[in-house]
């Protein structure tokens, strides 16, 4: 019986993609992908948000320590050199785990800033599919200023850290 239901679906889907030129699929493709990518860019425009709210950089690096102390703690049995993010200066683990075709990352660093970046970062990215982490831009490192207000080490971390965000999203 399922086997007929899926030959069904599948002669629907036949039908109407005879019936659809390619642009119309490429459309509507495209389309959907900008409503699964606004989930990313609305999270980015959330932390923009929060930005602004500081005036002067103080202010924004004690919010990146309060958001890296929101983070849970990560089991010391991921505490692996395997699992730290290379080029970053501070110690910093980061797992993913893929469930249901979506990426969950959890992190930890020695250091607040980084950590503060890392929650940041996952929780922009934590639970959006791989192939939606590969292609999102992340638009808000630019929009909050915040490579030009990090150490050429920091910045250099921050590059490698999205990196292997992208990268485990992959495997």
């Amino acid at each position: 019986m399922l086997s007929e239901k899926f030959k069904l679906i599948i002669g629907i889907f036949d039908t109407v993609f005879a019936y659809t030129s390619y642009d119309v699929v490429k459309f509507t493709v495209k389309w959907l992908m900008n409503i699964i990518m606004s989930i990313i860019n609305k999270l980015q425009q959330q932390v923009i948000s929060e930005f602004d709210l500081f005036p002067d950089w103080s202010e924004k690096y004690q919010y990146l320590i309060e958001q890296g102390n929101k983070l849970p703690p990560l089991d010391k049995k991921y505490k692996t050199a395997e699992n730290l993010v290379k080029g970053c200066q501070s110690q910093l683990w980061l797992i993913a785990e893929i469930k249901n075709d979506k990426v969950y990352y959890q992190a930890d660093c020695d250091s607040p800033i980084p950590k503060g970046i890392a929650a940041l970062l996952i929780r922009i990215l934590s639970s959006q599919t791989s192939n939606d982490i590969k292609n999102a831009d992340l638009f808000f490192v630019e929009k909050t200023q915040l490579m030009s207000y990090l150490s050429p080490n920091r910045v250099q971390g921050l590059t490698a850290l999205i990196a292997r965000m992208k990268q485990l999203a992959e495997t």
